[in-house]
């Protein structure tokens, strides 16, 4: 049997709270209790949705290299290294 327990995060929305939420079985859930889920999404402290929310703002702000690559047109530049872009990016301008 599987209990599903919640922690600060943006990929799911439970009675009104962004929240992660994941399935755990009887025998592992209370070490997830002990590390930061909980039971019910109302228990999750304020700060952790609030850090939550800054780490994704973070992680959604490309870095120029891959903005400019992205404008161009380039395929992968999520996952390309920056230099591979840069390396790309200048063929373009030739």
């Amino acid at each position: 049997m599987a209990i599903q327990l919640y922690k600060a995060g943006d990929t799911h929305e439970v009675r009104g709270i962004k929240c992660e939420v994941r399935n755990f079985t009887n025998q592992e859930y209370g070490y997830w209790l002990e590390n930061g889920w909980y039971l019910d999404p109302k228990d999750i402290p304020l700060e952790s949705v609030e850090e939550a929310k800054e780490e994704v703002e973070e992680e959604k702000e490309l870095h120029p290299v891959r903005l400019a690559a992205k404008d161009a047109g380039i395929d992968g530049y999520e996952k390309k290294r920056i230099k591979t872009l840069e390396g790309e990016l200048d063929e373009l301008k030739d």
